[in-house]
């Protein structure tokens, strides 16, 4: 299934005797938890309970594809392994990112400049399932909005400046404030 970047994966376990009954006490059976995927393999923290139950979490943060093996005793239990996808949760402004700027720091009037923004999770996964509109400005040295544009995340937003001078570009998430 899908995880939200961030999110827990966790579970618990019913052990079971050797004629499939649950058991109500502490197991001596050996578990371990392992996720394999993006980042190096790792296992997932346990806890064994008195009641027979043994609860594993982790928090993922990097998006793709992983496998969640749970075994006892060197034999997997029932549903493992089991893939879970980690998808980018919502955008994190701070996270987002100029993804190409040719020529954009200097120039001459007249000539074109362009940029591309890519949205990213506050863990810094790229969000590419939706579109994300930034707000950007363009103001010279006297704080003078010239030019304003809303550029979809991936996408490429082009400014001609006809005056020479020196320029800051805001970019902001959604509209501007």
């Amino acid at each position: 299934g899908n995880l939200t970047a961030g999110g827990a994966l966790a579970g618990t376990i019913q052990t079971r005797d050797a004629y499939g009954n649950n058991k109500t006490t502490s197991s001596t059976a050996s578990f371990i938890a392992s996720v394999t995927g993006p980042v190096p393999s790792f296992d997932a923290r346990l806890t064994f309970h008195n009641d027979g139950t043994v609860s594993f979490s982790t928090q993922l943060t990097v998006g793709g594809g992983y496998s969640l093996a749970v075994m006892a005793a060197g034999v997997h239990v029932t549903g493992s392994p089991r893939a879970v996808h980690v998808v980018a949760g919502a955008v994190s402004g701070p996270k987002c990112t100029i993804v190409t700027a040719p020529g954009f720091s200097q120039g001459f009037a007249g000539d074109s400049r362009s940029l591309s923004l890519q949205a990213r999770d506050a863990y810094g996964n790229v969000i590419s399932q939706t579109k994300h509109t930034f707000t950007t400005a363009m103001s010279n040295a006297s704080d003078v909005v010239v030019e304003t544009r809303s550029v979809l995340s991936g996408d490429t937003a082009v400014w001609t400046l006809t005056r020479s001078g020196t320029y800051a570009l805001a970019v902001n998430f959604g509209t501007l404030a």
